[in-house]
């Protein structure tokens, strides 16, 4: 997966990282419960258990995904303050 979709993934998961991947994956875009089909691993796991590699799987599928969101990264920091 490129950094970006990686980045991105973590960063959106780990704000609901207590709660299943199966609900949370919900948090990466609009329509992203379809990837849950593409996984390997069982997604009935909370997000804060998954391996680096459940990670991993999950940025690859999600880079690939046509209908991911354009823009993945945070571009004005300034705007959290």
């Amino acid at each position: 997966p490129t950094w970006d979709a990686f980045a991105y993934i973590i960063r959106q998961l780990f704000l609901v990282k207590t709660v299943m991947l199966s609900k949370s994956i919900k948090s990466l875009g609009a329509g992203a419960d379809v990837l849950l089909n593409d996984l390997s691993f069982n997604p009935d796991i909370r997000v804060v258990d998954m391996t680096a590699e459940q990670f991993i799987e999950v940025a690859e599928i999600f880079d690939e995904w046509p209908h991911r969101p354009s823009t993945l990264l945070l571009t004005d920091i300034d705007s959290f303050e």
